[in-house]
C-alpha cells in the first residue's frame, strides 16, 4: 500500500496534483500541465497567457485601457479572475512545504509557473532526469 501512495503522490490523481520534486522537474512539468488542462482548459490558458485583469477604456480618444476600479467589477470580471486564482492554487498545492516559501511573492499562476521553470530548468528545458 505504501508504494501506491508514493506513486499517487509523484504522479498525481484525477483530484490531486502531482507532487513537485526539484530533481524531477521536467517529468513533473509534463504531468502538471496535463493535470491542469484536465481540470479546466481555461486554467491552463491562464498559466500560459497570464491572468485576466479587468480594464476600462482610458478617458479621451484612443487611450489605452486602464485597470478597472475594483468597486466596479462585474460578476463576469470576478468569474474570469477566479480562473487564475484556481490555476495558482493548483500549482501551489503541488509544491512541498519545504520550498513553497521561495515562491510566496508569486501572485499569478503564470508568474509561479515561470519562476519554477527559471529556478529548476533554467533556460535549458532539455534537462532530463
Amino acid at each position: 500500500m505504501a508504494a501506491l501512495n508514493k506513486y499517487d503522490t509523484e504522479n498525481g490523481t484525477l483530484n490531486k496534483p502531482p507532487m513537485f520534486t526539484p530533481d524531477k522537474y521536467v517529468k513533473w512539468k509534463v504531468r502538471m500541465e496535463g493535470f491542469i488542462r484536465n481540470q479546466d482548459f481555461k486554467l491552463w490558458k491562464s498559466v500560459l497567457e497570464g491572468p485576466f485583469i479587468p480594464t476600462v477604456p482610458a478617458a479621451g480618444a484612443g487611450g489605452a485601457p486602464v485597470p478597472k476600479d475594483p468597486a466596479l467589477y462585474s460578476d463576469e470580471d470576478y468569474k474570469r479572475m477566479e480562473v487564475d486564482s484556481k490555476a495558482l492554487w493548483l500549482i501551489q498545492m503541488a509544491i512541498p512545504n519545504s520550498i513553497i516559501h521561495a515562491f510566496k511573492k508569486c501572485k499569478y499562476a503564470q508568474e509561479l509557473w515561470n519562476s519554477l521553470q527559471q529556478m529548476y530548468a533554467g533556460s535549458d528545458d532539455v534537462k532530463e532526469n
